[in-house]
């Protein structure tokens, strides 16, 4: 029983934001964001969870992924919690809860920093920490394929480009609607 509503949600800047929302109809909302790259699919294991919990799922693709405009570099965490803060009043709501899987961990968190009023409460999964954290092996304990990943982003736009065009072809081709038919297998 799929309840997907995929929308495209404005920006004061002039970008626009895929957005996907699923799970409980008219349960809390749950702001998740997920890991890196990150684009608006429906993932079954996170609406099952939601659904048992009464939580109705939000979430969106990240500057530059899915349909969402690309943001002008440099930008930040920070940034991308602004984006969530546009996404949740336009769809009118006040009050949330967050979680962050891998790479969007740092934008829950920064939701509950930077939303304190609102987040009711903020959980991240394998959330990453700051790359530049003083006394930190960044890398201590990650995966062989997500130290070649970061190591292609770390060495810039185009040498990330091709190891994504590489590695990644089908993300470049997902979308709300080709995520559900491939997740109607799982």
């Amino acid at each position: 029983m799929s309840t997907d509503e995929a929308l495209t949600v404005p920006t004061p800047d002039g970008r626009t934001l895929e957005v996907l929302t699923f799970g409980e109809p008219g349960g809390f909302p749950l702001l998740y964001h997920s890991g890196h790259p990150s684009a608006a699919v429906h993932d079954p294991l996170i609406d099952r969870a939601a659904r048992a919990n009464g939580l109705r799922v939000v979430t969106y693709s990240r500057p530059g992924y899915g349909s969402s405009t690309p943001r002008p570099a440099p930008y930040y965490v920070a940034d991308d919690i602004q984006d969530s803060a546009e996404i949740l009043r336009h769809l009118g709501i006040e009050d949330f809860v967050t979680l962050g899987w891998s790479g969007g961990g740092p934008r829950a968190l920064g939701c509950a920093a930077l939303m304190a009023a609102h987040c009711r409460a903020a959980a991240t999964l394998a959330g990453v920490a700051p790359y530049d954290a003083d006394g930190l092996d960044w890398f201590a304990g990650m995966a062989p394929e997500n130290v070649e990943e970061y190591t292609a982003a770390a060495a810039g736009r185009e040498a990330y480009q091709v190891w994504c065009e590489r590695e990644t072809p089908d993300f470049f081709a997902a979308s709300p609607r080709t995520s559900r038919r491939r997740s109607a297998r799982w």
